[in-house]
């Protein structure tokens, strides 16, 4: 959209908003009350605004509803009422108002924010308006001190009663007190985002009957996916089974113009909205673990075993994690903790993900835990690639409900099977009297 436009134009934007919620702070210079700060949000009514005066002998704070039509009058009038008080908008009195290209306007995404102001929970056009270049009036709130009246709170100049008022930053960080007017978005939104290490679930909420899209971008273009059910809202989810693109972002678009954006970027705190959640990577979490090292609740192994005497090995380690308080196998790090990638016992050069796929190799790995462990225990399976495209498979193991698991001896029916426990990094055989400790453990 332009980046200005004139004032005649910004008139019509406001009139075909039906309610306005205003906050204004107004200082008397000469027996004529001037707006020193100006906010009016076109749209729902916002959370933190409520109806409300605070009057002093050389200030006021009020907060006002009046529909579009009304506020595009005062503005062209430079007069707006508050109770019995006519208020002056702070315009140079030279200001032509028929010239083009005057109000600077930006568009400003959902919950991110912008300027002094609380961001708003819809897509919003910010307009902000000229202020007089008059020193009489310009910036003379900064010689108001000291406010004080019995029925309003009391404060030590106008800049920290307007922080208050209007709920903004620190007014250290204030140099000039805005004019403005946002006009909010009647299409839809991107509403609480969390994304996952295989996926992104997104709340998308609509105004208006129209199709929209989510999609997934950055240095390189990503997922997508149609939103057009009739309902108001929906929630979307994008596989990231390849990662996520560098400065990742969500956009919800119609097929003409980006209506809301989200960065998923937790390094730009400044550009992130409050309700995009990013859960640990599997990454950050395998090098945690790497880190940590072997213990009773790690371990690492740098082959995937392919023979069964091999694979039972692994599931006494598996078993001893259940009968304790879970834990976390490591495939492709060797003794000394160091990523190696993905290799297999029977070929210890190629790399495993090198013939199958990641989904068949987490199928086969789950087929020889289960058929080896009895009663089955609770795990997932992830892999992930670290940096140096070391490939990682992580078995976790919960804690199990129904102890003692153990590996059988030998394939026949009525066979015994060996109960195992971890101390420190070491796996062991238990004895009679450790199974009855995982056994009362289990019963308190």
């Amino acid at each position: 959209m332009k980046d200005r436009i004139s004032f005649d134009q910004l008139l019509e934007e406001i009139k075909a908003q039906r309610h306005f919620w205003i906050r204004l702070g107004a200082v008397l210079i000469d027996d004529t009350w001037v707006i020193q700060i100006f906010d009016a949000v076109g749209g729902s009514q916002q959370q933190n605004w409520e109806k409300r005066s605070w009057e002093y002998p050389e200030a006021i704070f009020s907060s006002l509803s009046i529909n579009g039509s009304k506020l595009a009058e005062a503005i062209r009038e430079g007069i707006i009422n508050s109770g019995e008080k006519r208020i002056k908008f702070p315009f140079s009195e030279s200001l032509d108002k028929k010239q083009d290209n005057l109000i600077q306007t930006i568009e400003v995404w959902s919950k991110i924010p912008h300027g002094f102001y609380e961001p708003l929970d819809w897509p919003c056009v910010w307009y902000e308006l000229p202020r007089t270049s008059d020193t009489t009036t310009k910036d003379y709130y900064q010689g108001i001190q000291h406010l004080v009246m019995s029925e309003c709170p009391s404060f030590l100049n106008f800049k920290a009663a307007a922080c208050s008022f209007f709920n903004l930053t620190k007014e250290n960080n204030i140099t000039e007190l805005p004019t403005t007017i946002r006009l909010e978005g009647q299409i839809g939104r991107i509403d609480h985002v969390t994304v996952h290490p295989t996926r992104i679930v997104a709340k998308v909420e609509r105004k208006v009957s129209t199709e929209l899209v989510l999609e997934l971008n950055g240095n390189r273009p990503g997922p997508s996916q149609l939103f057009k059910n009739k309902g108001k809202s929906e929630v979307i989810k994008l596989s990231i089974a390849s990662g996520l693109p560098d400065d990742p972002f969500l956009i919800l678009k119609d097929n003409k113009k980006i209506i809301d954006l989200r960065y998923l970027n937790p390094k730009l705190p400044y550009k992130t909205a409050p309700d995009v959640v990013v859960a640990v990577p599997t990454t950050s979490a395998i090098e945690s673990l790497i880190a940590t090292g072997e213990s009773e609740t790690v371990e690492f192994k740098e082959f995937i075993p392919t023979g069964k005497n091999e694979r039972k090995k692994v599931c006494r380690i598996l078993a001893a994690f259940a009968n304790g308080q879970g834990g976390n196998l490591l495939f492709g790090v060797n003794d000394d903790g160091k990523p190696v990638g993905l290799k297999a016992t029977d070929d210890k050069e190629k790399p495993v993900l090198e013939k199958i796929n990641e989904s068949k190799l987490k199928d086969q790995v789950a087929d020889w835990i289960k058929s080896c462990i009895t009663p089955y225990i609770k795990f997932d399976i992830e892999i992930a690639r670290l940096e140096g495209n070391y490939d990682i498979l992580l078995i976790k193991v919960k804690k199990g409900d129904s102890p003692p698991y153990g590996i059988p001896y030998n394939d026949e029916k009525d066979c015994k099977y060996d109960y195992c426990i971890r101390r420190m990094a070491t796996t062991f055989t238990a004895t009679p009297s450790d199974i009855r400790e995982i056994c009362l453990m289990q019963n308190k």
